[in-house]
């Protein structure tokens, strides 16, 4: 920017105002947010919604209805929800462990991260089941241990459901 003999000024102006707004701002980069280093560089920001199954991490899968399941991506994080409803365990090929396979973006592997489920009543056994993100899946563990849920755990009736919410980086 310049002042008004054109010499270069640094913070002096404001685009837009309170009462003279921009309508959109379009580019071909990212945006610096509150200085100018690498760290302050927004170069990416996306919402949508994803498609999740509930699979073995052999083989098989489970029938379910897809009630809600949205996204948001910020920079490399990413918050990614659904609720699971209407799966059906009583005629499911579901072989090995239980994930939640379709993250919208892969996770970072330089470590685990944890998933939080809100509401589960596809196990009677462990009423904490807990999740984490591996690659582009949430692998499903029995209570909040590291020991993985299988289809053995699972009730084996239809109408079961699972709501899920996880915060994660992406290499993406």
């Amino acid at each position: 920017a310049t002042d008004n003999a054109g010499t270069t000024t640094d913070a002096a102006c404001n685009l837009g105002g309170a009462t003279s707004r921009f309508t959109n701002l379009y580019l071909s980069g990212g945006v610096y947010l509150g200085g100018t280093g690498a760290a302050n560089l927004l170069d990416d920001y996306e919402e949508g919604t994803w498609t999740p199954t509930l699979v073995g991490t052999t083989s098989g899968s489970a029938t379910l209805t897809v009630s809600k399941a949205n996204y948001t991506k910020v920079g490399n994080k990413v918050f990614a929800a659904c609720y699971l409803s209407g799966i059906d365990l009583s005629t499911d090929t579901i072989v090995g462990t239980m994930k939640i396979d379709g993250l919208p973006f892969t996770g970072a592997s330089e470590y685990s991260q944890a998933a939080s489920i809100t509401f589960q009543n596809i196990s009677t056994t462990y009423l904490n089941i807990s999740a984490y993100v591996q690659t582009s899946w949430l692998l499903l563990n029995q209570n909040s241990t590291t020991t993985t849920l299988t289809r053995a755990d699972c009730v084996s009736t239809s109408s079961r459901s699972i709501m899920v919410g996880v915060t994660y980086t992406t290499t993406a």
